[in-house]
């Protein structure tokens, strides 16, 4: 038995030695083109993969009787919204009725408004919704020792707390038979980007014999053309909410954004918040402001 034991242990051996001189036979050019090999397989497997559910989508889009559509939003007044939905039907049939579905936040039952045909197959549905959107509006304030040591000491972001979103469906009727499409979801948070450029505001307090704040913002424009446009950027400093005076900010324009520059001597006594207005070429105003004064 033990010396069954001794042969099995030194074929083990053996084997570990064979493996161990064959590996390191094994040429660094050897290595990298089976590494090199075994990236083209991940990679060909990967493109297989992405051109089998490629098709698989393809296949479901050309079965469905509908094709996804549209909405375009339209501020009236406030934060009522004039929604024009507009929905394709590939096989429509003459006489039938065609349904636009939708559920707001908040909201329990499904309103519905019947579409018309504006054009062969698509069809058009409008209503109003009461809907908050606004610009991304960033502020972010920091301070400095006249040691010039940033010390960051607080940030706000304008942020939706609420996520709002709209649910919806098309339903069509025709002879007692009725089809319905699937439920889809409509994030409000994402329609910002649609209507407005992004905007950041960063007001800093510098310390020193002479302290100021330093007002910037910019208006990135990197993000796909908006429907409303910026118009004017107003500074105003205000003191227990009442308006001191106001002040013209110093304006740059470049193809990837807006920049508007202010410096503000520290006067305690003058004002205690500073506000910024963005007035947008639709009309529509929006407000930000950041409090100043003791403890800066």
């Amino acid at each position: 038995m033990d010396q069954k034991r001794e042969k099995i242990y030194i074929g083990i051996i053996i084997a570990l030695l064979i493996f161990t001189y064959y590996t390191r036979s094994l040429q660094s050019g050897d290595l990298q083109r089976i590494e090199n090999s075994l990236h083209n397989i991940r990679h060909e497997l990967s493109s297989e993969v992405g051109r089998i559910e490629h098709q698989v989508n393809q296949i479901r889009e050309e079965e469905r009787w509908w094709s996804s559509g549209s909405m375009e939003f339209d501020r009236k007044e406030g934060n009522l919204q004039e929604v024009t939905a507009e929905w394709h039907i590939r096989d429509y049939r003459d006489g039938e009725q065609v349904y636009f579905h939708y559920l707001p936040t908040g909201e329990e039952d499904y309103q519905q408004v019947e579409m018309e045909e504006v054009s062969t197959g698509l069809f058009r549905g409008m209503f109003e919704l009461e809907m908050t959107i606004e610009p991304e509006i960033r502020m972010h304030y920091s301070s400095s020792s006249p040691t010039n040591r940033m010390d960051e000491v607080e940030a706000w972001a304008s942020v939706e707390e609420r996520h709002e979103f709209l649910r919806h469906y098309v339903s069509t009727e025709f002879n007692g038979e009725r089809r319905t499409t699937g439920e889809e979801l409509m994030h409000f948070s994402g329609m910002k980007f649609e209507l407005y450029h992004p905007v950041h505001i960063n007001v800093h307090y510098g310390g020193g014999n002479e302290p100021e704040y330093n007002v910037n913002v910019d208006v990135d424009r990197y993000h796909h053309s908006p429907k409303y446009q910026l118009e004017t950027v107003e500074t105003f400093l205000l003191k227990a909410g009442n308006e001191v005076r106001d002040l013209e900010m110093e304006g740059q324009d470049a193809s990837s954004h807006q920049h508007y520059q202010k410096s503000i001597p520290v006067d305690e006594e003058e004002y205690d918040e500073i506000l910024l207005r963005f007035t947008y070429d639709n009309g529509e105003v929006f407000e930000r402001s950041v409090k100043v004064g003791e403890g800066q």
